[in-house]
């Protein structure tokens, strides 16, 4: 299965309630609970726990997944061997190696067989069934053959898959809409695609036209405008129309995120903003990407958060 991770900068965190967030985990004699407010409302009393969505959490409690509600109800029962949170109703859950989504009540809406599911995107979910990936609906319905070597999520309507090794593009109703031509390649992101051909990588749009050359050692996908490219082992940004707005200079480049990029440099981390200006200084062992103005990072060998001014608060002992 392709790592699409990296292709898909949003995550389940982002698509979360303020509600929700509000319950904060906390650890106690390297047990887990939860917070709000400042104050105890679940007890620490879990080996591993989620963080809540649509008003329950994933939660482990000896070496078995279940859910509970915001007063610790248990509301799903502790049978999975793994379970996340839930998203649009549905939750990814986990059986002896095998994979399928519940509903709130529990209630298997995809069946627990198959070696692989993804998220939900656009409606569809890849599926891995012996060997081969196809795509199910919300329902659980096989809507998309699962017939491909490979595949990822569906975004922005498209979804990447693979036969005989080489890559090329269905849309929702599995029809074939660019050929597969290329040896690598990453999902749609503001309307371009990286794709790897002849050991090169530029970018096409939804039609398939290459529109930024195929002259790169490596590229990334479109965040805020700008996708991070790789030439001579450095790593630089360029705009939809193949200019070089910020040199390839740097040895490790992530996406943009509100208007910030981490960056690396003699193996300090810093951030940069969209023309290059070197806003928090490289002190940085490692970094995250900016969610509502703060970032995780770790300075010194402590664990923290900073602003986008790079003030540094240390997490609590």
């Amino acid at each position: 299965m392709a790592d699409y991770n990296e292709g898909n900068k949003i995550t389940v965190r982002k698509l979360i309630s303020e509600e929700d967030k509000k319950y904060e985990r906390f650890e106690e004699h390297w047990k887990y609970g939860f917070k709000k407010d400042g104050v105890i409302v679940i007890p620490a009393e879990y080996d591993e726990v989620w963080y809540f969505s649509e008003g329950v959490v994933a939660v482990e409690r000896d070496c078995m997944w279940g859910y509970i509600d915001t007063a610790g109800n248990t509301v799903v029962p502790f049978r999975f061997d793994f379970a996340r949170p839930f998203i649009d109703g549905l939750a990814r859950v986990e059986i002896a190696n095998k994979f399928g989504y519940i509903d709130h009540a529990g209630n298997e809406v995809v069946p627990i067989i198959y070696d692989f599911v993804g998220d939900f995107r656009d409606g569809l979910a890849i599926v891995e069934f012996d060997e081969k990936y196809g795509y199910l609906d919300t329902a659980g319905n096989v809507v998309i053959p699962i017939k491909y070597d490979d595949g990822w999520d569906f975004n922005e309507g498209l979804a990447a898959v693979s036969i005989d090794g080489k890559w090329g593009y269905i849309d929702r109703t599995g029809k074939e809409v660019i050929p597969f031509l290329y040896d690598e390649i990453w999902q749609f992101s503001e309307g371009l695609a990286a794709v790897k051909l002849d050991g090169k990588w530029g970018y096409i749009d939804r039609a398939g036209n290459v529109v930024i050359p195929f002259k790169y050692d490596d590229a990334r996908h479109f965040s805020e405008g700008l996708a991070r490219v790789l030439q001579n082992d450095k790593w630089g940004y360029i705009d939809r129309s193949g200019n070089e707005v910020i040199p390839c200079k740097y040895n490790a480049a992530e996406a943009f995120s509100e208007g910030l990029a981490e960056a690396l440099r003699n193996d300090k981390w810093g951030y940069i903003d969209r023309i290059g200006k070197e806003v928090i200084p490289f002190i940085f062992d490692c970094t995250s990407e900016f969610e509502n103005g703060k970032a995780a990072v770790k300075l010194n060998g402590k664990y923290g958060t900073i602003d986008k001014l790079g003030n540094f608060t240390p997490d609590e002992e």
